[in-house]
């Protein structure tokens, strides 16, 4: 029996989820865009709004319902010109599985796709960009979820309150989109050159005249470089005490503080 010509992997059902979620903006102000975040209480961490797609439910309506479930503002999907694989509504039978430019598009326009452990499976996130609705009214709010603090945040200061780094990612992309910037496919775009010849001077002289709002972005992420490094940092070096404290002891058995720590609760 044939393989398959390209590196193939299938998940049945109970294995994998989609969630899907959506970037707010608040338009009112063309001028002074905004972005909703959600604050979680219990952590202090910074999320983009999003959650489990349900039984028979499209992804674009999910996207909206977990955004008003989580924000408790009332939103639509926001049109935007950029570049998708997906094929217009009338294809000729010979198109090409290629990245073509469209406007007024409400597809996701950014998939994430996460490794569960526990259990074990595949996460799949959908993201659309979503705008508020013209008649919300903070007045008029709907409770959203208590575990949740919405705030909008003008464009730079979310991108750096988010505490993920592929969060950021995600803003910064949805942010280049709804102002009309980056809608190249990537293969067009000046991004494929660095990539070849990241010594190049050109290359160099690209990063160095970034615009500023993309030198903050790179500083922020990093800063963020920076955090993970010393959080492992101290990780390991608790981890040496731990086992230095353990073989002290003459707890050299792996699991055996923990044995003896049941047993004292008996």
């Amino acid at each position: 029996m044939a393989k398959s010509r390209v590196p193939t992997r299938q998940l049945p059902s109970e294995q994998f989820v989609e969630s899907c979620g959506a970037v707010l903006f608040d338009l009112s102000d063309p001028l002074d865009k905004k972005i909703c975040l959600i604050r979680v209480r219990d952590t202090g961490e910074w999320h983009l709004a999003k959650g489990r797609r349900n039984c028979g439910e499209a992804r674009r309506d999910a996207a909206l319902r977990e955004v008003r479930e989580e924000t408790g503002h009332r939103c639509r999907l926001f049109p935007v010109t950029m570049p998708t694989r997906a094929t217009p509504a009338h294809e000729s039978p010979n198109f090409k599985d290629k990245a073509q430019v469209y406007d007024d598009l409400m597809e996701p326009f950014m998939c994430t796709i996460r490794d569960l452990k526990r259990p074990q499976g595949v996460k799949i996130i959908w993201w659309f960009i979503a705008a508020l609705e013209a008649d919300d009214d903070e007045a008029e709010k709907l409770p959203g979820e208590a575990r949740y603090e919405p705030k909008f945040l003008p464009c730079k200061e979310a991108i750096q309150t988010l505490t993920f780094l592929g969060d950021r990612d995600i803003l910064v992309r949805a942010i280049e989109l709804v102002e009309g910037k980056n809608t190249l496919p990537l293969e067009d775009s000046g991004a494929s050159e660095k990539k070849k010849n990241p010594k190049s001077k050109k290359g160099i002289k690209r990063k160095q005249n970034a615009p500023k709002d993309n030198q903050e972005y790179i500083e922020a992420k990093r800063q963020m470089r920076k955090e993970k490094r010393e959080r492992a940092r101290i990780k390991r070096a608790q981890k040496k005490a731990d086992k230095e404290a353990a073989k002290a002891n003459g707890d050299t058995t792996p699991g055996n503080r923990e044995l003896q720590d049941h047993l004292v609760s008996l």
